[in-house]
């Protein structure tokens, strides 16, 4: 589940998300094939367009930071990040700095809902992309850890 090599701990802390690519199935791999191809790069790869210019992006920035969250949306992001630390077999949990990304990573995921303010179903379904890179684990699985400190912190607030 590593990369080509490990990255420290303080380097996989500024990642905002951690993605896990599948392949692609066989058809789709023949399918790739089949592109025109110049040498080893797609011939179509000059037909891809950005979605954002950097003026976009900094308004949407812009946009989320000021996007306000509940305090039980922020208690949450908290409490879910703290419970990282706690369980056994956890050799380093989730820094301050990885709430700060949740929040963030939170308020884009009710952004692209179409709402105007985080909620904390928003915290609880990002957490897991967010939180299960940053985690040094030694016996339960990085997703183990952040599935049951979601569940810690949802009682917590219950």
């Amino acid at each position: 589940q590593l990369g080509i090599f490990p990255l420290p701990e303080s380097q996989l802390d500024r990642f905002l998300f951690k993605l896990e690519l599948p392949y692609a199935g066989e058809a789709e791999e023949i399918d790739i094939l089949r592109l025109p191809h110049h040498g080893l790069t797609p011939d179509v790869i000059g037909e891809l367009r950005p979605l954002f210019d950097l003026g976009s992006l900094s308004l949407a920035q812009s946009r989320l930071d000021a996007m306000p969250a509940s305090e039980e949306a922020l208690a949450l992001c908290v409490r879910i990040v703290r419970a990282t630390r706690a369980p056994d077999g956890v050799v380093l949990g989730a820094s301050p700095r990885a709430a700060i990304h949740l929040l963030t990573a939170a308020k884009a995921h009710a952004s692209l809902h179409g709402r105007t303010e985080v909620e904390q179903a928003d915290v609880v379904q990002m957490a897991p992309a967010v939180l299960t890179h940053r985690l040094i684990v030694d016996g339960p699985t990085r997703a183990e850890i952040v599935g049951a400190s979601i569940e810690a912190a949802l009682r917590a607030t219950a």
